[in-house]
């Protein structure tokens, strides 16, 4: 399982649609994903609404998608075509061990 990651994306609530909708349409193996709501933090934070500066941080969703390498690859090619005007962070880790329970 060694070319399995797991791929962590970070983006503005405000992108979340978008992310979304390009996710759901990506072909297997890349074949489903996992988001949630966060909260930002940090120096270097561009805040989308007022309300985030007076709290000190930002809205943000994270998403999760496991699949081998070089579909990753491919992903992040594309997010970096279609999304050109979104701040995306991201970040890849090997997973280890993967299944179901019950």
């Amino acid at each position: 399982m060694t070319d399995t990651v797991l791929l962590t994306l970070v983006a503005p609530r405000s992108a979340a649609p978008q992310v979304e909708d390009l996710l759901l349409s990506c072909p297997p193996p890349v074949s489903g994903f996992l988001g949630s709501d966060a909260a930002g933090h940090g120096l270097d934070l561009v805040f989308d609404e007022p309300g985030e500066r007076v709290r000190g941080r930002a809205r943000r969703i994270v998403f999760q998608v496991v699949a081998p390498r070089p579909a990753m690859d491919a992903l992040l090619a594309l997010l970096g075509e279609r999304l050109t005007n979104v701040r995306l962070h991201y970040w890849i880790t090997p997973v280890l061990a993967l299944g179901s329970i019950g």
